[in-house]
C-alpha cells in the first residue's frame, strides 16, 4: 500500500459511504455499522493527515469482513483529493 497524504475528513466521508455511522468521544472517533463491526481511531482534527497504520489496519478489516477489496481500497486512496 503506498499512499498519498488524506485528510481525516476526506476518510470520513470514504467510510460513512461505506455505511458506516460516526460517534465521536473525548478521545476516539468509532465508526459502527448495524452494531456488525467497529472502527475505533483517536481523534483526529479534519484536516490531519491520517496515520498509515490506520489505513493499513482499516484496508485489511474491510476486505477480510468483504466489505471492499485491499485493491478498491487502494484505488480510493489513490483518487484522494485531499491532502493533509
Amino acid at each position: 500500500m503506498n499512499t498519498k497524504p488524506i485528510a481525516f475528513a476526506e476518510f470520513r466521508r470514504f467510510l460513512l459511504g461505506l455505511g458506516y455511522a460516526e460517534k465521536c468521544t473525548e478521545t476516539a472517533n468509532i465508526f459502527h455499522r448495524a452494531e456488525k463491526d467497529l472502527l475505533v481511531f483517536r481523534r483526529y482534527r479534519d484536516d490531519e493527515e491520517v496515520a498509515s497504520r490506520d489505513l493499513l489496519s482499516t484496508r485489511t478489516f474491510l476486505d477480510l469482513r468483504g466489505l471492499l477489496d485491499a485493491a478498491d481500497f487502494d484505488a480510493f486512496l489513490q483518487r484522494a483529493t485531499t491532502t493533509a
